[in-house]
């Protein structure tokens, strides 16, 4: 059984340049975009097409349309302006909502300043997604239970093989990341699908 252990991850990370550690960021933000299309739908708020717009602006920044210094900063204010906010009416979907928004923020804060610790907060706001998942929508109420759930070993898998494939990439990785994304919105589409 595979856990999360953010401290290795971080060691692994430092080991990618900083291109590599914003794809790997986000790819962790792109398989929760549909948790935060699931929060507009439901609380008519939130902007699911610029949350998307923006992921597509990091995306294109590694794949050679470079933002400046300036333009990172402005997505980020415009990523955080997307958050849920705190006195809208409770939906279910909310709390996956704050972790697709804040996986998204921490892929720009990656490529802002290239810290590795900022790449890993992306992956563990995915590892909590799934994690609140299997606690609170499918009723696995121990911790070794849902470590040990299929959903959550699947998260924790394709972080482990996207970080393992980022290591092996030689220099100007383009058609890795181009990879990496477009399988990442694959599996998006069954990030919450339980496999048991």
């Amino acid at each position: 059984m595979l856990s999360y252990d953010e401290s290795t991850l971080i060691s692994d990370l430092t080991r990618l340049d900083k291109d590599a550690r914003t794809a790997f960021a986000a790819a962790c933000a792109e398989r929760l975009l549909p948790a935060y299309d699931d929060f507009c739908t439901r609380s008519k708020s939130g902007d699911t097409a610029l949350l998307r717009e923006i992921l597509n602006r990091v995306w294109g920044h590694l794949l050679s349309a470079s933002m400046s210094d300036r333009q990172i900063r402005e997505n980020l204010q415009l990523c955080m302006a997307l958050m849920p906010n705190e006195d809208e009416p409770w939906v279910d979907e909310k709390p996956y909502a704050e972790d697709a928004v804040s996986s998204v923020a921490y892929a720009l804060r990656t490529l802002a300043d290239g810290k590795a610790q900022e790449a890993a907060w992306a992956a563990r706001r995915a590892y909590e997604a799934v994690d609140h998942h299997v606690m609170h929508r499918l009723r696995v109420e121990s911790e070794p239970d849902v470590l040990a759930h299929s959903i959550v070993q699947s998260e924790i898998s394709r972080q482990r093989r996207d970080l393992q494939e980022l290591l092996t990439c030689s220099d100007h990785c383009d058609k890795e990341f181009l990879y990496l994304r477009e399988r990442a919105r694959t599996e998006a589409l069954s990030f919450f699908t339980t496999k048991d």
